[in-house]
């Protein structure tokens, strides 16, 4: 193995690491929002709560974590300047691009572009796991989760896109949020009342990370959280634990879909191009 591919595989595992440990450190806040924010009451996220209480929510965050680090590093797709010709990957793989995605071997600008972009899908990671959970036990999706967290992905994605000189990527970053949100809106109109506004606000959060990624992404991540929601809906109303009247929660679907177009949106969409077109 080259010294280069040495160095990229060091820096992706302590990358992995490091994520994992942030989100053990995440975890105990993480779950103090959970159960304070459904209740209205003040955070306090200074205070120490009860470690116990938190561990199975910190190793779960903790894993995440370490999982979205993961992709994040072996995804092209989201490495600045990954969508010109003879980008990271097309050089010396995917490994070797997010070596020098990280700046050792490319500019400061872009090296601040990726980190960003890790930070963003990170905190979107991070509100997701608090919102399957309260939308779980709740019935519903927290403007004070849902909204700070619309804000600071965009924010980071955007200044993202610019610090890498995507402006292609700023571009489908805004697109994809303002795209989503007016498809949910076009849905919570036609179906009166059968869409929560906590999930018409989580749509266009949903929009940015997967604009972000690509249009592959972008359009499998919402059909993804359409089909999720169309097969929980049968199922639950085959339990007979929800009904036509009777809502079920829907924020996990959209997040769970959302993070399929992520993961695996564009080889999805390169696979139906191929069979289309016969390539």
């Amino acid at each position: 193995m080259a010294p280069g591919s040495q160095a990229a595989v060091l820096l992706t595992a302590w990358l992995i690491v490091g994520s994992a440990v942030l989100g053990l450190f995440v975890g105990s806040p993480l779950a103090a929002i959970v159960r304070r924010v459904p209740r209205g009451e003040p955070l306090r996220l200074g205070r120490r709560g009860s470690i116990g209480a938190s561990a199975p929510l910190m190793g779960v965050t903790a894993v995440v974590f370490a999982l979205v680090a993961a992709w994040y590093a072996s995804a092209d797709a989201v490495g600045p300047g990954s969508g010109s010709a003879g980008g990271p990957a097309a050089e010396s793989g995917v490994v070797a691009g997010a070596w020098r995605a990280t700046a050792m071997l490319g500019p400061p600008a872009h090296a601040v572009a990726w980190w960003l972009g890790l930070a963003a899908y990170l905190w979107f990671a991070g509100a997701g796991i608090a919102l399957v959970l309260i939308d779980l036990e709740h019935r519903r999706l927290p403007d004070r989760i849902v909204l700070p967290s619309l804000v600071a992905v965009v924010a980071l994605l955007t200044v993202s896109s610019v610090l890498g000189g995507d402006w292609g990527r700023l571009a489908a970053t805004l697109g994809g949020s303002a795209v989503v949100f007016a498809v949910y809106l076009w849905l919570a109109l036609a179906a009166r009342g059968g869409l929560g506004g906590g999930d018409l606000k989580l749509a266009p959060l949903i929009g940015a990370a997967l604009g972000f990624a690509g249009a592959g992404a972008l359009l499998v991540g919402v059909l993804s959280g359409f089909a999720l929601g169309a097969a929980a809906g049968l199922v639950l109303v085959a339990l007979r634990r929800a009904s036509r009247t009777r809502a079920f929660p829907f924020g996990p679907c959209m997040l769970l879909g959302a993070w399929a177009g992520l993961v695996w949106g564009a080889r999805i969409s390169e696979a139906c191009l191929g069979l289309t077109y016969g390539a």
